[in-house]
C-alpha cells in the first residue's frame, strides 16, 4: 500500500503550482491587451510645408489596409506622402473631397510592428489648421486585415495639423525713465517662434487710425523718448501694441495705455538725475542725488523690470550724498530698476548686470 502525502510539502507545491498558473494567465491576458494602433501624430509649424507622421503600433501580420482620413480643404491642401515604410511600398495613397486614402494589400503577411507607415505632407495658403479624422463610422474606410481576410482589432488614433502663421509678441508694461540722457518710455516684449521680426505701433486711439509712431523693434528691448510721443495740451493717454511679423503678416497683442499724468513735473524731474556707479554693476555700487544730502534718510526699493519686487529697506546716505547698495542675488534677469524717496525728492535708475 502507497501512502499519500498530505503534509505541509504538498500544500507548499500545490500553492506554487496555483501562483504559476495565475502568473500564466496574467500574462497572456495582458499580452492580449496590447492591441493595435495607427495615431496621426499632431503637427505644427510657423509656414511653408507641415507633415503629420502616422504611426503604428503592434501592428503584425497584415495582409490588407483600408484607410480614409477626413480633413478641411479650406484650411489646408494634401501634397503627398514620403518615408512610406518598405513593406508597404506598392501602397495606393491619394486625396479626394477632402479625404486622404490608403489602399494596400499583399499575398504574403508583413510585419510593421512599431514604425512608421508614412508622412503626409501638407500646406495652407496663407496658413491654416484642420482636424486630421480617421473615417471609423462607415464601415471598411479603416479596415486592416490579415492573410485570411479577418479584420484586426486597430486602434486608430485622428490628429491635427496647424500652420501658425505669426504670432503676436507677450508684451510688458512700458516702463517711464526720467534719468536717462532723454526722459523716455521702455518698451519689452517676449519673442514667439513664429515671429520673424516684431514692431511697436503707439496712436492716439485704441483703434489706432492716427498713429504717432510705428517702429520697428528686432530685440526685446526697445526705448523711445517720451518728448517725441508728448501728446498735445488735453491729452493724457496714448495707445500702443506689439506685433509680431512672418512674411510680411502681422497679428497684434493686446492693445496697451500709456499716461502721461506725470508730463507737467518733466523739467522738475530732469533737474537732478540720479547717478549710479559702477553700472554696469557686479556686485557692489553707489547711488548719488542731491536730495540725499537735505535728507539721509532714504527708502530704497530694487525690482525687476516685469515689477517684482527684489529687495526693500532705509537707508542712512554717506559721505558724498551716497548711498552704498548690493546688487540683489534672485534677479533672474540682466536689468534692475533702483527707486528711492525721502523727504525732498524722489527718483529711480536702471542699472545692468555686469557678464
Amino acid at each position: 500500500m502507497h501512502r499519500v502525502c498530505t503534509g505541509p510539502f504538498q500544500q507548499t507545491v500545490k500553492s506554487t503550482r496555483y501562483i504559476w498558473i495565475a502568473v500564466w494567465l496574467f500574462l497572456l491576458a495582458h499580452e492580449g491587451s496590447r492591441a493595435a494602433s495607427v495615431t496621426l501624430m499632431p503637427s505644427s509649424v510657423c509656414s511653408g510645408v507641415a507633415e503629420t507622421p502616422i504611426l503604428a503600433s503592434q501592428l503584425n501580420g497584415i495582409a490588407s489596409i483600408s484607410i480614409k482620413v477626413n480633413f478641411d480643404t479650406t484650411q489646408i491642401s494634401y501634397l503627398g506622402v514620403r518615408r512610406v515604410h518598405p513593406g508597404i511600398s506598392s501602397a495606393l495613397v491619394t486625396s479626394n473631397n477632402g479625404q486622404f486614402i490608403i489602399a494596400w494589400f499583399s499575398l504574403n503577411a508583413v510585419q510593421i510592428g512599431n514604425d512608421t507607415l508614412m508622412v503626409v505632407r501638407w500646406t495652407a495658403s496663407p496658413y491654416g489648421s484642420s482636424a486630421l479624422q480617421f473615417d471609423t463610422q462607415t464601415a471598411g474606410n479603416c479596415e486592416i486585415t490579415n492573410l485570411q481576410g479577418t479584420p484586426l482589432g486597430v486602434q486608430y488614433v485622428s490628429g491635427s495639423v496647424q500652420i501658425t502663421g505669426p504670432r503676436a509678441p507677450q508684451p510688458l508694461n512700458p516702463l517711464r525713465l526720467f534719468n536717462l540722457n532723454q526722459p523716455s518710455y521702455l518698451f519689452l516684449h517676449r519673442r514667439q517662434p513664429c515671429m520673424q521680426a516684431a514692431v511697436l505701433e503707439v496712436a492716439r486711439d485704441s483703434v489706432f487710425s492716427q498713429k504717432l509712431l510705428s517702429a520697428a523693434m528686432p530685440d526685446t528691448t526697445y526705448l523711445y523718448p517720451i518728448p517725441a510721443l508728448s501728446p498735445p495740451q488735453g491729452d493724457s493717454v496714448l495707445w500702443w501694441r506689439m506685433g509680431g511679423i512672418l512674411q510680411g503678416d502681422t497679428s497684434w497683442s493686446a492693445v496697451g495705455r500709456m499716461s502721461f499724468s506725470l508730463a507737467l513735473s518733466l523739467a522738475e524731474n530732469l533737474m537732478s538725475r540720479t547717478r549710479a556707479y559702477p553700472n554696469p554693476v557686479q556686485s557692489e555700487f553707489f547711488l548719488e542725488h542731491p536730495a540725499f544730502e537735505l535728507d539721509a534718510l532714504v527708502q530704497v526699493e530694487m525690482r525687476d523690470l516685469q515689477g517684482r519686487l527684489l529687495w526693500q529697506g532705509q537707508l542712512s546716505s554717506e559721505a558724498g550724498a551716497r548711498l552704498r547698495l548690493h546688487f540683489p542675488s534672485n534677479l533672474n534677469n540682466q536689468y534692475l530698476v533702483v527707486a528711492w524717496r525721502n523727504a525732498s525728492a524722489s527718483g529711480q535708475i536702471i542699472l545692468i548686470k555686469s557678464p
